[in-house]
């Protein structure tokens, strides 16, 4: 009688326990001009309604519009959110000395020399290719200089020079509106809500977490939702205060895990900037190393055991930086829990002008989102 009690008990706890269904997305909403852009978020907005996910970490909602657009739109289903409260910041004038804005070696000058009538990314790999010396020349000496002038690409070189010389102008620190964009939505009530703000290792591009709590099962559940340094390798040079695009990965993944407490279930979700290879899918590496302090802590990223597909991949007309099967660039990471599937979320091509001989296909975002199911 005692075991039959005890094997009953079993089944009702096991009839009982909750499942729980979380999903990450990079939304590539950053840049205000960018490809078929107002269809896309449209479609965006289309698949949030149909996403079952209880859930959602939300990165690159820079825009405020955009932002109150979704959680508007999502109201019905997702009544707590949580994001990250970043404005731009601006250097102090004068952020770089005469000497290097008219060094003839130096950056402003390289530029003129060799991309000259380049924009946007397109200037950005330029500069990689013909100035990243004079970049990390200025960079040791004066990091603040260096990270200004990068900052305007999306100016031409006489109103780059303008702003950066104009005591009556201020320099933005990080590109767009300085925001990381990060929007945490909930059906689930959040609690002991918190945002670190990664300011002082961030370069051209802001970066930082946000976190909350929910009860998941009847126990306290962590979650993390972050977007931290990408590889940007041959797409800008470095300007920051590290060495490199992956040192100052690395700096902000240790800042991660010093807030992670290994004793209490945890989900950490987003784009860590930190993947690994998948030799039979021909998936490539990106800063591998760097995730460890995460692992250390008792983190594990299931993905990888269950049939692991690219999310930032070759055949994406919007990936710019294309790389030969692709590679993982986001991100859930669990402990204490266990994850019974996961599969990726808005991949499905949209077709444009789909009725005549000018038919496009296009994506959401340049990356692919991620799904998972907890319990």
């Amino acid at each position: 009688m005692k075991y039959f009690s005890l094997i009953i008990l079993f089944f009702v706890q096991t009839a009982l326990s909750e499942e729980l269904i979380v999903a990450t997305f990079n939304t590539n909403f950053r840049h205000k001009k960018t490809h078929q852009r107002e269809i896309r978020f449209e479609e965006f907005i289309k698949g949030l309604k149909r996403l079952d996910a209880d859930v959602l970490c939300l990165q690159e909602m820079v825009h405020k519009k955009e932002r109150e657009r979704v959680i508007k739109e999502l109201g019905f289903r997702y009544n707590y959110l949580h994001f990250s409260t970043q404005t731009q910041e601006y250097y102090r004038w004068p952020v770089c000395s005469i000497k290097q804005l008219f060094d003839s070696e130096g950056p402003l000058a390289c530029r003129f020399n060799n991309c000259l009538k380049m924009r946007g990314d397109t200037l950005g790999k330029c500069l990689d290719e013909n100035c990243a010396i004079s970049f990390e020349r200025l960079r040791i000496e004066n990091p603040n200089c260096s990270q200004a002038q990068l900052s305007q690409q999306n100016t031409n070189i006489v109103m780059a020079l303008i702003n950066l010389i104009n005591p009556f102008k201020r320099v933005k620190r990080f590109s767009g509106p300085g925001r990381d964009g990060l929007l945490l939505l909930s059906k689930k009530q959040l609690t002991d809500k918190d945002e670190v703000d990664y300011l002082e290792i961030s370069t051209y591009r802001r970066r930082g977490a946000i976190s909350a709590e929910i009860s998941f099962n009847g126990k306290p559940l962590k979650i993390f939702c972050a977007h931290l340094t990408s590889n940007l390798d041959g797409i800008y040079p470095y300007p920051g205060v590290f060495d490199s695009w992956e040192e100052e990965n690395r700096a902000q993944v240790e800042k991660v895990a010093l807030n992670l407490n290994p004793e209490k279930p945890t989900i950490v979700m987003g784009g860590l900037g930190c993947s690994r290879r998948v030799d039979l899918r021909d998936i490539q590496d990106n800063f591998e190393g760097n995730c460890a302090p995460l692992f250390g802590k008792g983190l594990t990223e299931p993905f990888y055991n269950l049939n692991p597909e690219c999310t930032f991949c070759p055949y994406n007309n919007l990936v710019t930086n294309k790389i030969a099967g692709g590679l993982i660039l986001d991100n859930i990471l669990t402990s204490g829990v266990e994850v019974k599937e996961m599969n990726l979320i808005f991949n499905n091509a949209i077709e444009i002008n789909p009725n005549s001989d000018d038919l496009e296909l296009t994506y959401i975002s340049d990356h692919f989102g991620l799904r998972a199911v907890i319990k």
